[in-house]
């Protein structure tokens, strides 16, 4: 009997999910390398740079430690969107607050919270996948997604070194928060729980764990069937 096609392609919920985090992923990629070129531009200080690489990771780590407790007590659709939105918002500040002069505090603040911020996106993340396809597909979404992440983290450093060249790494943040934008606008038209398996997913819940706090975006832990 010849094998069933996967009916991946035809999933309308996982290809918009999947179409927006491919975006945003880029957009992440982007201020991994803005962010602490804006500093350098700021303070021409390389510890500075590399202070808010630790703010980053101590952030990460401590959000970490609730992070799966608000998601399981959360809608995780109406979460992400909030995320989104709000990093939005921070990230696109920055070209116009740069506008009256640097202030290198405002992007420690930001950084803080942008980090939080992510921190629970991504446990929320983590489920996400099992509810948007069923078993059979778990596999092939799960490598078009790690795909895309790789492809975004090789682009996006390119992208921030033009962008920044030409505008400046102020604006190169500024693309990242429209990116947030797309995303959570394709949230918006996405179901969670259509197509996949609810015990599976509940199983996913309990145990998501959130990714690498040095990973680009939310993108960058995939659920393995």
């Amino acid at each position: 009997m010849p094998a069933r096609r996967s009916s991946l392609w035809r999933n309308r919920d996982f290809n918009v999910f999947w179409l927006g985090q491919t975006l945003s992923v880029l957009g992440g990629s982007i201020t991994l390398l803005a962010m602490p070129l804006l500093v350098l531009e700021a303070t021409r200080s390389v510890v500075q740079m590399g202070l808010i690489t630790v703010v980053t990771g101590v952030t990460g780590i401590a959000t970490g430690l609730f992070a799966g407790h608000v998601v399981d007590r959360t809608d995780r659709r109406r979460l992400m969107i909030a995320c989104d939105l709000s990093r939005a918002l921070l990230l696109g500040a920055v070209p116009l607050i740069w506008l009256a002069g640097p202030r290198i505090w405002v992007l420690y603040v930001l950084t803080a919270l942008a980090t939080a911020l992510k921190t629970l996106f991504d446990v929320a993340y983590v489920t996400a996948v099992p509810e948007l396809v069923p078993a059979e597909d778990l596999t092939a979404a799960n490598g078009r997604l790690m795909g895309t992440f790789a492809v975004g983290t090789l682009c996006g450093p390119a992208a921030a070194g033009f962008i920044a060249a030409g505008v400046g790494a102020d604006w190169a943040l500024g693309v990242d928060g429209a990116t947030f934008l797309v995303s959570a606008a394709s949230l918006r038209w996405v179901t969670f729980g259509r197509h996949g398996d609810p015990e599976r997913s509940a199983a996913g819940r309990r145990g998501a764990q959130p990714p690498p706090y040095g990973a680009a975006r939310g993108g960058g832990v995939f659920v393995v069937g």
